[in-house]
């Protein structure tokens, strides 16, 4: 199975990034690769993790983090 970061998802992820490094740029670098290695988990344990109820039928799997 391959891991598809939605545009949204990516955009979501410099947000994030940009508000931690206002504090803490190490850390902000540090908690989004966190969550992109979480996300790519998907990819080799893909049954770990549940459906998104709105896109069975597209076979699409979220993971939670933190």
């Amino acid at each position: 199975m391959r891991v598809v970061w939605a545009a949204a998802a990516q955009t979501d992820l410099v947000e994030i990034s940009d508000y931690i490094a206002l504090d803490n740029p190490s850390r902000a670098v540090s908690f989004i690769n966190e969550i992109v290695d979480a996300g790519e988990a998907i990819a080799d344990m893909p049954r770990a993790f549940p459906l998104v109820p709105e896109l069975e039928g597209r076979a699409i799997r979220r993971r939670l983090y933190g």
